[in-house]
């Protein structure tokens, strides 16, 4: 019951951190476009939250698990937006890690970390970097593990590629436990329906 509740506070949290948008459902075999630049296509009904060109999907709860998707951030720019909460920051603090173009694959998986660690994610660990295709384009994919600060242990997967110099990225986590794998086969039959638009 307790995991239910976190589940719902951080459904209500995203809701509000969105702009109040609210969820709405993507539908199973109905192309979704994200921020005009690419589209996939779901095996199955998911709940939809859209803010901007990211995307957050989910089937149980954004606590539980989510496919996320990133329509491709500029040179500068966080990978995860403001609008997810941040992790603490000092004085000297320099504000959310930053994609810059020119990084190569194992440099996106080191922000990927880091940005993972400024949301007090614990005991992050990256797995199985490999080059892979990305909607058709030269890409990258690996696997990741974390604790939450409540002490609920995640895993994903995430891939992505740098197509004119703008970073695209889809990314899967789960509870471990259950939740994980509920979704899993749903991820990687949407990775194979992206496409650049």
């Amino acid at each position: 019951m307790r995991q239910f509740r976190r589940g719902l506070l951080w459904i209500g949290l995203a809701w509000a951190l969105a702009g109040c948008v609210g969820f709405t459902l993507a539908k199973k075999g109905e192309p979704v476009e994200i921020a005009s630049k690419i589209a996939i296509t779901p095996g199955r009904d998911w709940n939809r939250l859209s803010s901007g060109d990211v995307e957050i999907w989910t089937l149980d709860g954004l606590h539980l698990q989510q496919m996320a998707f990133v329509g491709g951030i500029g040179d500068g720019e966080p990978l995860f937006a403001s609008r997810i909460q941040p992790g603490p920051t000092s004085d000297a603090d320099d504000g959310p890690p930053k994609f810059r173009k020119g990084m190569t694959a194992l440099e996106i998986a080191e922000l990927f970390e880091a940005s993972l660690a400024r949301q007090q994610a614990q005991r992050i660990a990256i797995a199985a970097l490999q080059l892979a295709r990305f909607g058709g384009r030269p890409g990258f994919g690996f696997d990741f593990t974390y604790v939450t600060k409540d002490g609920l242990e995640m895993k994903g997967r995430a891939a992505g590629a740098v197509v004119e110099d703008r970073l695209y990225m889809a990314i899967y986590r789960g509870a471990r436990l259950h939740f994980y794998d509920r979704g899993a086969d749903d991820f990687h039959q949407v990775l194979g329906s992206l496409r650049f638009l």
